[in-house]
């Protein structure tokens, strides 16, 4: 006799989270919502290694960053149908794209993808109809300046980025054997099912002001800044110390601009200066130490306009976190899984996901 037996033992839940420049993660269900996604947004400056008169490293601040949430193709697609020198370009529901009508005689370009920043890492490129050739057709991922980075005729191209590059990928046809191919334009990672797919969903998260440090919350949109740049151009109240030789002090500033007189409020000197001290010199007073010795007329120790001459041809950049972050609020973008691969990732930064899974 068999005896049936049914367990009302729930199916685990757990929230695995992971971070990188892009978080790939597998998923048995499509729908379901992400616990939370957050960007980092670093502090960046320009160059190598120390920064000083003679390897000026000024900060880099974005005002906008583009965050993906697709399966395995990375492409975001261009989803406008086009004519371009008599072929006819047809993006289809799966954003496929066909080619028609009559080659004229001259290279035919379609831009089959919008420009997409991927991830230092290796990729492969697919897509193309077999038979491709420079002489017939070919689907190409190029820079930002249309150089080529990967070519595509029917096989596949593995490529590899060194570093985080925009590409935009673009279909040619160079003969009437290009038309009537139906095309599959797809970036993903090499270990990644072949099978084609359509991108996912992005949204241009568009900042207002330039930010330099930061963590964006894709999910709610809110968006906080977590540092300020002040940049001194010699037009500042500067004085000159009478306790330290090569010392000058910048009158109002720290009190104007509610900042702790804190070493731990001091941070990456961007250009001219190799250190900044806290001599806790009064209460409207700035406590910076200019400690490269240079000279001015023969003078080790220049006066305070000779400062500020100095600093007028050589701006003094400081980055500096706030005691409390501002926040701005812009908006979040809706984000399930996919069922299988699924692919998250920003134009800048690192992404933080903490997602649902069920079962083992």
């Amino acid at each position: 006799m068999a005896i049936l037996v049914q367990s009302n033992k729930k199916p685990s839940v757990t929230f695995p989270s992971q971070t990188g420049s892009i978080v790939t993660f597998n998923s048995q269900y499509a729908g379901l919502p992400l616990k939370s996604c957050k960007v980092n947004i670093p502090v960046t400056q320009e160059g190598t290694g120390d920064p000083s008169l003679t390897n000026v490293r000024n900060f880099v601040g974005v005002d906008s960053l583009d965050f993906s949430a697709t399966g395995k193709n990375l492409l975001r697609p261009n989803r406008s149908s086009a004519t371009v020198d008599g072929v006819t370009y047809t993006v289809n529901e799966d954003f496929s794209i066909t080619t028609s009508g009559e080659y004229q005689g001259q290279s035919s370009i379609f831009i089959a993808s919008y420009l997409v920043t991927l991830r230092a890492g290796t990729y492969i490129l697919t897509g193309c109809p077999s038979g491709g050739s420079y002489s017939d057709y070919v689907l190409r991922i190029e820079n930002s300046q249309a150089q080529r980075i990967a070519l595509d005729t029917g096989n596949g191209n593995v490529f590899t980025l060194t570093k985080d590059q925009p590409v935009i990928c673009r279909i040619y046809v160079y003969s009437q054997n290009g038309v009537g191919k139906t095309f599959y334009p797809m970036v993903r990672m090499v270990d990644s099912d072949p099978a084609y797919e359509p991108f996912g969903d992005n949204k241009l998260f568009t900042f207002g002001q330039t930010i330099y440090a930061g963590e964006l919350d894709v999910l709610t949109g809110e968006l906080k800044a977590t540092h300020k740049l002040a940049i001194f151009d010699g037009s500042e109240s500067w004085v000159k110390s009478s306790s330290y030789s090569g010392s000058y002090f910048l009158v109002n500033w720290v009190q104007n601009n509610s900042i702790s007189r804190s070493t731990d409020h001091l941070q990456n000197i961007g250009t001219t200066v190799d250190n900044l001290t806290d001599y806790s010199a009064g209460a409207n007073v700035c406590f910076f130490e200019y400690s490269l010795n240079y000279k001015v007329n023969g003078d080790l120790y220049p006066t305070v306009e000779d400062f500020k001459n100095f600093l007028s041809q050589n701006n003094l950049q400081l980055l500096y976190p706030l005691p409390t972050a501002e926040v701005i609020n812009l908006g979040g973008m809706e984000i399930s899984t996919l069922q299988g691969e699924n692919n998250l990732f920003a134009s800048v930064g690192e992404t933080t996901v903490q997602y649902i899974k069920i079962g083992g």
